[in-house]
């Protein structure tokens, strides 16, 4: 009997376009900062993206773009994953002598093992964005605050989760972010986890957040906001 895990709908629809999602590994680090002899543990979710091969597919599969200001972040959460579907394989039909013997073999005793923890949910941390400006899209105006959520955050034990090459969002950091939003609560979510993120610095020049693993976004690494707006309002 082997169990398949699913993620959770909300997590499965903030995290769309992953191909691969699953812890990959932790870190224990002193917390002697704080004062204690505690430890606590960074760990990664692993992904693969297969959203977008080009800068017009991403800008294409976003609702709306936006330059956007990061102005609260919210307490993370768990998204529970979906049960686990367990498959049974009948026992087989069988007579004779190799029937009878398995008839009369004695109950096997309960395993003994102590059960080994399985992972039963996605760390989820919401923030809130202030739009700048709408550089793609309808339904969105300068000033409206949108929820944006992002797979990553504390979890209940006080250990930080981060997704890999998906950087959380920082209070007060401006990026001009392509979005899409799910179904299934409303929240926006970046599209491609880092390929719809390009942060924006305070000379105006803007730098994707992953771009040793995507090359259509390192093509922007220290172009303008103009520039970045050009080649966004240049696709139909």
């Amino acid at each position: 009997m082997k169990p398949t895990r699913v993620l959770g709908p909300l997590a499965a629809a903030t995290v769309i376009a992953v191909g691969v999602f699953a812890l990959q590994r932790t870190y224990t680090t002193p917390r002697g900062a704080y004062g204690t002899n505690t430890s606590h543990q960074l760990s990664w979710y692993d992904a693969t993206y297969f959203c977008c091969t080009s800068f017009t597919g991403l800008t294409k599969g976003a609702k709306v773009v936006v330059v956007s200001r990061v102005t609260k972040a919210l307490p993370s959460y768990v998204v529970p994953n979906d049960p686990p579907v367990v498959v049974t394989a009948p026992p087989p039909h069988l007579t004779g002598p190799k029937a009878t013997m398995i008839a009369s073999a004695p109950t096997p005793l309960p395993n003994a093992t102590p059960a080994v923890h399985v992972d039963d949910g996605t760390v989820m941390t919401d923030f809130t964005i202030e739009v700048l400006a709408v550089l793609r899209g309808t339904g969105i105006q300068p000033g409206q605050q949108l929820t944006v959520a992002q797979t990553g955050g504390t979890d209940g034990q006080g250990n930080q989760v981060l997704m890999q090459g998906d950087p959380l969002l920082r209070v007060g950091d401006q990026e001009i972010l392509f979005l899409q939003q799910s179904p299934v609560n409303g929240k926006y979510y970046t599209l491609g986890g880092p390929q719809g993120r390009f942060a924006v610095s305070a000379a105006g020049t803007v730098q994707p957040k992953d771009p040793e693993e995507f090359a259509y976004t390192a093509a922007y690494s220290g172009k303008t906001v103009q520039d970045l707006t050009a080649a966004i309002q240049a696709i139909n």
